[in-house]
């Protein structure tokens, strides 16, 4: 076995610089750092980390142990999800342990991760009992996070109030006029369950005219059989059945189809998420188990990093909001024809996913939908001509020229009809996308928000870190400013530094006036020293100009450049193909990322806010041009369009939707976990207020030679300054335009 002797021996060094080397710790050189990895590679070594890990002397391992009572549930993969989710992007690793709701195993399971020293422990407890089976998980520093089963050795809990989801549904029941309710349900000795029959027990039975209520408990081992046990020779069959666990749903339908003649009746059960498009029949209630994870997650890292003080210590609860029933999908006002609709739209990922779901709508309506695809650049002069030119019925506009567009042309809705289109759509995102001159008339559609996105497995790299640290004298990690962006630039410059395992830091399109623009505001704005916009009214701060220019000049000189210059989203494609360390994205043209996820890089990727922390809102509206003939078909596209399913199908296609509730959905963020910032993001970020300021196209194109002067080192900042101080104060639009 090759042992630490041996690779000092060969690297010509000391054992405790190699123990520092393999335990990426201690103050090493990055000369001596490749020679020992060097040694260690050439003499096979491999390190027993579970040797290491188990050792009394060792402080708390980065570990986390989850224990589920199953892992055949969805519910219960959901939650691990959530949790993998969060812990992983913090630098922990989840160690997942399955009870078999067995207390006993529970028991054997708890002292086992207690010798392993992990750091925390989140269980969903199969231990109702007197006995705390986490005593000496305790006594070896873990914190412990209960989920969903509360009890009385429950410091820390995160859970749903069941009793009040047993209400709800009950509630719905009542109001579906059914009176013969049969319930599955998990057993009745855990709380969770206990607590649900109680809700749904309180309602039905104490209406003016009680149900009669049968109740058959069951449990994920004996599911086949139970149902059939309950329904056989039954005289009489349910007005509907209640499910308290999805996995239960298909052997329910098996089993009644088995044991009667009757057709099954209607079914709600618990859900993972609000599915609109769920089976016939089937009512689902949601509870975002993933989101449980996340939030449980979230809970036991604030207990880690406040280790000690009075807050970690104290008792903590927390009760989760349930997503309930779906929304109501409303009917479309329109009778079948055929006739074609022509809609102009800028080319994004969720123009992609739009022209994916569309054959829906044709078939529902007879409606033919034709998208003709513009690049950000284009689409402001486009839409103009195709409303002088009458040469089409609907447009995608940018957010940012809404305040740049005449009053007449657009239809106007009604404010019941923007109600009903709007219903559910983020109430922020409603309120910056929707208003022409004042008026009513766009419904938003797709949104996006500014991110970084960066390769962990660079900025965690203990050589790369170290040769970092020699250069500048500072720790490589992700940028919190503009500054430290643009240094971090140079230095995975392959140029610059030969050791980089990426072409460049970062990637820059040279030719595209959305983005150049898009990325000088991105800083100008993280630079001022007064953030407050007042309406129609905006301090052109000259320092602030100076250090954005400065900022994309020093950042130009080692960037890569683009192949597909004028795509917004070719920047992207760069870091996919593994040529820069990190990229500033629109969250609207980063779905991407997902086929980084599936290559060789898959799990190494960081997403955060932006160097500064004040990203701006970005996305589009869809809106009816005043002079188009087919004006209700133009209206009942963007009913279908705005509706709840269709958000879904969108945002899972890679496009993002206004309505917040899909970013809560398990399988949006099991593809596209990035998403899970955007809510976050949204309060923090400017959206409206900045291009109710500045002329968003005329500032991009007049800037355009300025900042293409800037970024490849053809002109310097302080000489380019006056002029593009010159052009934002002239891109400023009037106070009496702004309504």
């Amino acid at each position: 076995m090759i042992t630490v002797k041996d690779i000092a021996k060969r690297a010509n060094v000391s054992q405790g610089t190699v123990s520092n080397v393999l335990n990426n710790r201690g103050n090493v050189s990055a000369e001596k750092i490749q020679r020992v990895m060097a040694a260690a590679k050439e003499l096979g070594y491999v390190a027993n980390a579970q040797a290491k890990q188990l050792r009394k002397e060792t402080p708390l391992s980065s570990h986390i142990a989850v224990i589920l009572p199953n892992i055949n549930e969805d519910r219960y993969v959901s939650f691990f999800n959530g949790i993998q989710m969060v812990l992983e992007e913090q630098g922990y690793t989840p160690l997942l342990f399955v009870s078999g709701d067995s207390p006993y195993k529970e028991e054997q399971i708890a002292k086992h991760v207690a010798e392993m020293r992990v750091s925390g422990i989140i269980t969903i407890t199969s231990s109702i009992s007197h006995t705390d089976i986490y005593q000496d998980a305790k006594v070896s520093g873990a914190k412990i996070v209960y989920a969903f089963r509360e009890t009385k050795h429950a410091q820390r809990f995160v859970g749903f109030d069941f009793s009040l989801i047993g209400e709800e549904i009950a509630t719905y029941v009542l109001s579906q006029s059914f009176y013969r309710v049969a319930v599955i349900s998990d057993p009745e000795y855990y709380p969770e369950n206990r607590d649900l029959i109680g809700g749904l027990r309180r309602v039905l039975l104490g209406a003016e005219f009680p149900c009669l209520l049968e109740i058959k408990t069951a449990d994920w081992l004996n599911i086949s059989v139970s149902p059939f046990d309950f329904f056989e020779g039954r005289q009489q069959t349910p007005d509907v059945i209640i499910l308290t666990n999805s996995f239960f749903l298909p052997k329910v339908q098996l089993a009644f189809s088995v044991a009667t003649d009757a057709p099954c009746p209607p079914i709600i059960t618990l859900s993972l998420d609000k599915i609109s498009r769920g089976r016939s029949g089937v009512v689902y209630y949601a509870l975002n188990y993933m989101n449980a994870g996340r939030q449980t997650a979230q809970h036991l890292l604030s207990c880690l990093d406040n280790k000690g003080s009075e807050e970690a210590e104290a008792t903590f609860r927390k009760i989760l909001i349930p997503c309930g029933f779906p929304p109501k999908v409303s009917q479309i006002n329109y009778s079948p024809t055929h006739l074609v609709l022509r809609i102009l739209i800028s080319k994004s990922n969720s123009s992609a996913a739009l022209q994916r779901i569309m054959p829906q709508f044709t078939r529902k309506t007879g409606i033919e939908v034709k998208l003709e695809e513009l690049l950000p650049s284009e689409l402001f002069p486009g839409i103009l001509q195709k409303f002088r030119h009458g040469e089409a019925d609907l447009v995608r506009s940018n957010m940012s020229l809404l305040p740049l567009f005449p009053e007449d042309m657009f239809y106007t809705f009604s404010e019941e009809e923007f109600q009903q289109l709007t219903a559910g759509m983020l109430p922020r995102i409603v309120r910056d996308f929707s208003r022409v001159r004042g008026q009513l008339q766009c419904v938003p559609f797709d949104i996006g928000i500014d991110m970084l996105v960066y390769r962990k497995d660079l900025f965690e790299n203990q050589l790369l870190r170290r040769m970092y640290y020699e250069q500048t004298g500072e720790t490589l990690e992700v940028p919190k400013t503009f500054d430290q962006y643009a240094r971090i630039v140079r230095y995975f410059d392959r140029r610059h530094n030969s050791n980089s395992p990426v072409q460049a830091g970062t990637g820059i399109n040279w030719d595209s006036p959305t983005e150049l623009s898009s990325t000088f505001f991105l800083r100008y704005i993280n630079y001022m020293q007064n953030r407050v916009i007042t309406r129609g009214e905006m301090l052109v701060e000259s320092n602030a100009v100076l250090k954005a220019l400065s900022n994309m000049y020093s950042c130009g000189q080692y960037a890569l450049p683009v192949r597909e210059k004028r795509w917004i989203g070719a920047t992207l494609d760069d870091f996919i193909n593994g040529q820069t360390a990190m990229e500033l994205v629109f969250l609207n043209y980063s779905s991407n990322i997902l086929h980084l996820q599936k290559n060789i890089y898959g799990g190494q990727i960081g997403y955060t806010t932006i160097p500064g922390g004040t990203p701006y809102i970005t996305g589009g509206s869809l809106a009816i041009l005043a002079n188009s003939p087919r004006i209700e078909a133009a209206k009942a596209f963007i009913q279908w369009v705005s509706s709840y399913p269709q958000a879904e199908l969108i945002t899972l296609y890679g496009g993002l939707s206004p309505y917040g509730e899909v970013y809560q959905n398990s399988e949006i963020l099991l593809q596209y976990p990035w998403y899970s910032h955007l809510l976050e993001e949204l309060d923090s970020a400017y959206g409206r207020e900045l291009w109710e300021v500045f002329d968003a196209y005329r500032s991009s194109l007049d800037l355009l030679p300025l900042l293409q002067g800037i970024v490849q080192g053809q002109q310097r900042p302080e000489d380019v300054l006056p002029k593009a101080l010159q052009v934002l104060r002239s891109s400023l639009l009037p106070k009496n335009d702004i309504q």
